[in-house]
């Protein structure tokens, strides 16, 4: 494979945003702006089935079932194929910001950052189970191709637990959408494929990786995002693996009102690597 090849010499490149799972396209809205605005050309990619808009998302939950990591990164992929030979930089939320890892392990992107990265094979049992208050999906293994929609109080307790309710009641109008829970089962038990990016061929070549953390995310904990940057400096130690954390911040750090903080940090870490 290619070794990564740097800044594009038409500027400062194309940025592919993946959401996470329970959330929709348009939560990068704001994102895609603000780095329109810095110079980069951007991409917010949506999950095979997903509808234009939350509504016919949520009118329509069965066009989102059985869709796993695999399908997400395929999607990814040909969206990245269609802007060849460029290769983007990849902006990825909770399962987003594992498919950004897996794209820039096979030299698919110059870099990746990835926010509150979903990576559940490093987290410790208890904490796993504990995090059944926070997303429905542990309690739907039996139907986990079926589309599950979570509750407010899900939303809330897990993804929003750092901000006021009223604000988090607004960000569940505004994105979350029903989808199947086989991420969730994929990463837990499916081995290697998708625990590991750091494993695959190639992975020594690649460009620079920025893991974004929240002191206080109730979904992926930052010791597990510390623990996988441990791991990444271990096997690649020639390669760039930074990680960042916001005290006190929630896996709702990529959309609630705080945004702002951490997307100027991601445009700040994107200069400094000359991309």
């Amino acid at each position: 494979m290619e070794k990564w090849r740097g800044p594009q010499a038409d500027g400062r490149g194309f940025v592919v945003f993946v959401h996470g799972l329970w959330m929709h396209a348009q939560s990068w809205q704001s994102w895609v702006e603000l780095f329109d605005r810095s110079g980069y050309d951007c991409i917010s990619t949506a999950w095979p089935g997903e509808s234009p808009t939350v509504a016919a998302c949520r009118s329509r939950p069965g066009l989102m079932s059985g869709v796993g990591i695999e399908q997400v990164l395929d999607e990814a992929a040909r969206v990245i194929g269609a802007q060849a030979p460029r290769q983007p930089i990849v902006i990825g939320h909770g399962t987003g910001g594992l498919i950004g890892q897996i794209l820039l392990s096979r030299n698919l992107a110059s870099s990746a950052i990835a926010l509150a990265p979903m990576h559940w094979s490093l987290m410790p049992w208890p904490s796993l189970l504990g995090a059944g208050h926070a997303w429905p999906g542990l309690r739907h293994m039996i139907g986990y191709r079926r589309a599950v929609m979570p509750t407010p109080v899900h939303f809330s307790h897990g993804f929003a637990n750092t901000i006021e309710a009223a604000e988090a009641n607004g960000l569940y109008e505004q994105y979350v959408i029903p989808a199947a829970c086989r991420p969730l089962t994929q990463t837990m038990f499916a081995g290697h494929r998708w625990r590991s990016p750091a494993c695959v061929n190639g992975a020594a070549n690649r460009g620079p990786l920025l893991l974004v953390s929240g002191g206080r995310d109730a979904c992926t904990r930052e010791a597990a995002v510390g623990a996988l940057e441990r791991r990444y400096r271990r096997r690649l130690p020639d390669a760039i693996t930074d990680h960042q954390v916001f005290p006190g911040r929630g896996h709702s750090l990529a959309v609630d009102s705080r945004w702002r903080d951490v997307a100027y940090y991601c445009l700040d870490w994107l200069t400094r690597q000359n991309l």
